[in-house]
């Protein structure tokens, strides 16, 4: 069973909702293949620069060792030196700004607003599915707790103390008609 949900997620590049995968987002919305990428960070602008130097200097360093060496250089790199980042970065994202405008305009943008309308609808659809099946399912359980939940015995025991009280009672009385 769990193959096939796996299988079909890819297949079909769509998350699936699963016990053991966790980790996968129901419904997950799917990315518009036609639309321009985003641009990188000032940071990742820096990081890709500074790689290839800092791996001839340290060869046999693992990739997570030269991510944190990179980190601490950007913590450690001056205002001055990250502005020049930050202004790369910055003609990035108006040219990315542009583009997206210019793409917005595109017939094939229409189609992937239809498409993620689709895809909102169906998700609508699965969670009142699943809301109702969830509700059917805690009636279910409920009336089964019920069910092995046994009153008697409660009942017992509450008239087990009652009648002990109307001993101790009867008692009481035979006692002060005694004196």
């Amino acid at each position: 069973m769990q193959t096939q949900k796996i299988k079909l997620f890819i297949k079909t590049n769509k998350t699936v909702e699963s016990e053991s995968w966790g980790r996968f987002r129901k419904n997950k919305k799917t990315k518009d293949p036609n639309a321009p990428k985003k641009p990188q960070s000032a940071y990742f602008l820096f990081i890709n620069d500074r790689r290839p130097k800092l791996k001839e200097t340290h060869p046999d360093k693992k990739v997570t060792e030269m991510s944190k060496l990179l980190g601490a250089e950007w913590k450690d790199l001056s205002a001055d030196k990250k502005k020049k980042w930050e202004e790369k970065a910055e003609t990035l994202k108006a040219e990315y700004q542009k583009k997206l405008e210019a793409y917005k305009k595109t017939d094939s943008y229409k189609k992937y607003q239809d498409e993620l309308k689709k895809q909102k609808k169906s998700k609508k659809k699965i969670e009142e599915s699943d809301e109702e099946s969830e509700s059917e399912k805690s009636s279910d359980e409920d009336t089964k707790r019920k069910a092995k939940k046994n009153p008697k015995p409660k009942r017992k025991a509450k008239e087990e103390s009652s009648e002990e009280e109307e001993e101790e009672s009867s008692e009481e009385e035979e006692e002060e008609e005694d004196d």
